[in-house]
């Protein structure tokens, strides 16, 4: 029988690409013979990537990218396309008026093509010129064009944090050195945005991206008899955990230690990152699928008699609209330790919980390396599983947002508690906060909370 099981796990982790799409992006046509320009972050660590231009569909492949340029090229079979022409922007300066064109992302509603306008922010990075536009974009519009007022082509957008653009002069240098030829007019004047956005269509593609970080396609499923949580199955093995270092979402160096204005204290990098990267083994052990639900949680409290406490959460649900299958939220590690419990479950600990959402390939997130907020719970909590891009290798769901997880662990020598939160939750917004080496002390911090829910393991006997 135990045979059989591995057999089982091996044949399903050899898929190659996810089941769904993770996510949107979008591309701007060079040539009519099927050369495209996007951001390289939209197509990095990607499985598939299927392009759709004026209703038709095609599949993708990477040709080139400059990292420096955080561009890419791809190449679909096509001969009849329509370029976009990349004209020289003259002087940016601050405050210019300026428009991004691309797509909406997968996970909102719709996929139509916009074109939105804003104004030219600031800034230069280290590595290469990175232009900040104010500008309403999603992180569908990464890889589209943002262009000034005379259609002039000020760089290739990426959305997928902040509204940077790498600058248009050094990627047309660039492809001028590739000998790649690009078209330059008549540039697509921007004075009246539907009459641009009518235009701009046929030249700016949708691109839909399936990652090549796929997690198993039919997991080892059982149900915990007593709170009728599902769980999923994760071997044990050996596996990475940890990091040595970390990068912030404009690809800065998070320093040894850095304030952080909503928690009001200094993290230290040492304490609050898995530190250092390193080698573990442990055994194969169930964990819960779902966090537990506040329909989990108000059977708990039924069935240790706590009355008082089933009437206030049903109040609370009912004030928020909150239904059963939202996660269990606000609530402290002896809490949670106590349903544990009661379900012959436990809490999982910081390793246990760092496998089960990063695999054995150790991705920065649940999903793959890549952070785009429109993947998991960000803005607020949801129903568990909702974002089905929120989905670790083994088939969790939510261990990147929604609600944060207690686990055993140790966040500091003197804790009173031998408790640590991993995972992002609302209202935390730096993307380090959502990969699955973060983690948070147990202690409370002085005006300002989190929303703190857990799953639980069930260990393998001895």
């Amino acid at each position: 029988m135990r045979l059989l099981v591995i057999c089982g796990l091996l044949m399903a982790m050899v898929a190659p690409v996810s089941a769904v799409p993770v996510g949107a992006g979008s591309a701007i046509v060079l040539t009519a013979s099927g050369l495209l320009l996007t951001n390289a972050d939209a197509v990095k660590d990607t499985g598939r990537i299927v392009v759709t231009l004026e209703e038709k569909t095609y599949a993708a492949s990477v040709e080139q990218v400059n990292a420096a340029l955080d561009v890419a090229l791809l190449r679909i079979q096509a001969t009849d396309l329509v370029p976009l022409p990349l004209a020289d922007p003259g002087n940016i300066a601050v405050n210019d008026a300026i428009f991004a064109a691309g797509y909406q992302p997968l996970s909102m509603e719709g996929k139509g093509f916009q074109v939105v306008a804003g104004k030219m922010t600031t800034a230069k990075l280290p590595t290469a010129v990175i232009f900040v536009a104010d500008v309403p974009v999603h992180s569908g519009n990464t890889g589209g064009p943002l262009l000034n007022a005379r259609g002039g082509f000020v760089g290739v957008l990426n959305a997928r944090s902040k509204s940077h653009a790498s600058d248009g002069r050094s990627i047309l240098k660039w492809l001028e050195q590739c000998n790649i030829p690009y078209a330059t007019s008549p540039a697509v004047q921007m004075d009246r945005l539907a009459t641009a956005a009518r235009m701009l269509k046929s030249s700016v593609a949708l691109l839909t991206i399936w990652s090549q970080y796929a997690p198993i396609e039919d997991p080892i499923e059982r149900i915990n008899p007593i709170d009728g949580a599902r769980m999923v199955f994760v071997p044990g093995g050996e596996s990475t955990v940890g990091v040595d270092s970390l990068k912030d979402e404009n690809g800065i160096p998070i320093e040894s230690s850095y304030y952080v204005p909503k928690l009001q204290h200094v993290i230290n990098y040492r304490r609050s990152f898995s530190f250092p990267r390193r080698k573990v083994t442990l055994p194969g052990f169930w964990i819960y699928k779902y966090e537990v639900t506040l329909g989990q949680w108000g059977r708990f409290l039924s069935a240790i008699n706590y009355d008082a406490a089933v009437v206030q959460l049903k109040k609370q649900m009912e004030m928020y609209g909150y239904t059963d299958q939202y996660p269990c939220y606000y609530v402290w590690w002896h809490e949670a330790d106590a349903y544990a419990r009661w379900a012959h479950a436990a809490l999982p600990t910081e390793i246990q919980w760092e496998k089960a959402a990063r695999g054995t390939d150790e991705r920065l997130y649940p999903w793959d390396n890549l952070w785009e907020r429109t993947r998991c719970a960000f803005d607020t909590i949801y129903p568990v599983g909702s974002f089905k891009t929120d989905l670790s290798p083994y088939g969790c769901f939510d261990m990147g947002g929604n609600v944060a997880e207690w686990c055993w662990g140790q966040y500091e020598k003197d804790d009173d508690i031998p408790a640590v939160i991993r995972g992002g939750s609302h209202p935390l917004t730096a993307a380090y906060c959502y990969t699955t080496v973060f983690r948070m002390s147990g202690r409370p911090v002085a005006g300002y909370d989190i929303r703190r829910g857990f799953r639980c393991v069930v260990n393998l006997p001895e």
